[in-house]
């Protein structure tokens, strides 16, 4: 097969996007011998993870974004009581 037709209408990314005989489709997986159940559960696992994760990380991040605030606000205070006393 001569790939030089297919490089003109190719992008950056996909030089043989077009091409019939590099087309890789769902149906094509020879590899596949009914033996990876456990694959989609384990990734499904490890999603569930990493998404408990990102929460717990995103919880942490809100809790000290809010005792900044407050740290912040006692100090703004003690500066103003300190200036109304001059």
């Amino acid at each position: 097969m001569n790939s030089k037709v297919y490089l003109d209408k190719s992008n950056a990314l996909d030089e043989m996007r077009d091409s019939p005989g590099e087309s890789e489709s769902d149906d094509d997986d020879d590899d596949d011998d009914g033996l990876d159940f456990g694959k989609d559960d384990e990734e499904g696992q490890q999603t569930m993870e990493l998404e408990k994760m990102r929460m717990d990380f995103q919880r942490d991040l809100e809790l000290q974004k809010k005792q900044i605030l407050e740290r912040a606000q006692a100090e703004i205070a003690k500066i103003r009581e300190g200036d109304d006393e001059d």
